[in-house]
């Protein structure tokens, strides 16, 4: 069965209970990338608004670095790097220049000075009405640009999984590459930390989780990636997630219901 198949949800059965388990959403490694973006963010606007203006710029600061640090991660499999493609440059390929014509990789570029005036005005101690000034101007314009992204990327997405492409391939191949293998800890844990916190009803936590555990190589790989994705959750979270809706001891095609896999290098 092919990535264009409906998301349909499946009984599986485990050890001790029986549980839906839904088909992964792979691509949800980008789109619940900008939640924890928009999580994050919050987080800043959070600590910059606390009482104490010496505690809300250094707790800005240590939230935003981590922020910063995430997004230039995420940014990676968009833009590519390490070898990898990267999605701009993917969906240039299958869609005549759609990110080009968009100018959805320009966006990038108009962020960074916004980015440098937020660092600016941290490193030269600036109070904090100027770093919040330079920070809100950054947000505006990054929280903007998502939104643009989200309106050309999920369409095309939609038409991808249509068409037949396995798009855990794709991620594979094309998108996670970009990222360095020392940043994965911090790349896992930090997302999983910020969607557990900003789900605002949603299973933004476990649909990400899920999309790693569908995508990883190798038991051994899902292990490592396992362990980093734990210790961004809460005890009751990861539970929560691992008891009712996951196998968390499945990885690759073992995290599809039972016939629905893709067919991909790794199961060949």
């Amino acid at each position: 069965v092919k990535m264009g198949a409906s998301l349909s949800t499946v009984k599986c059965f485990g050890a001790s209970s029986k549980v839906d388990l839904q088909r992964p959403q792979v691509f949800a490694i980008m789109r619940n990338g900008h939640e924890v973006l928009r999580g994050a963010l919050r987080d800043c606007d959070e600590a910059i608004a606390m009482p104490d203006e010496k505690e809300a710029v250094a707790e800005f600061e240590r939230r935003w670095r981590s922020f910063f640090k995430w997004q230039e991660l995420h940014a990676r499999m968009e833009d590519g790097g390490g070898g990898a493609k990267g999605m701009f440059r993917v969906l240039n390929d299958e869609f005549d220049g759609v990110a080009r014509a968009n100018k959805l990789e320009k966006q990038h570029e108009l962020l960074h000075p916004l980015e440098s005036n937020v660092d600016k005005a941290l490193k030269a101690k600036k109070k904090r009405a100027a770093i919040e000034k330079a920070y809100v101007a950054f947000r505006d314009k990054n929280l903007a640009h998502l939104e643009l992204e989200e309106e050309v990327m999920m369409p095309k997405v939609q038409e991808l999984m249509k068409k037949g492409v396995d798009m855990r391939e794709a991620m594979r191949t094309h998108l996670l590459p970009a990222l360095p293998a020392s940043e994965i800890p911090f790349f896992l844990s930090f997302a999983m930390t910020t969607l557990e916190k900003h789900a605002q009803g949603k299973p933004r936590a476990r649909v990400f989780a899920h999309a790693f555990q569908a995508v990883a190589m190798s038991e051994e790989e899902w292990a490592t990636w396992h362990k980093y994705i734990r210790e961004g959750l809460s005890e009751g979270e990861y539970a929560r997630i691992g008891e009712g809706e996951l196998y968390w001891d499945k990885w690759g095609d073992s995290a599809y219901p039972v016939g629905t896999a893709p067919k991909s290098a790794a199961s060949k």
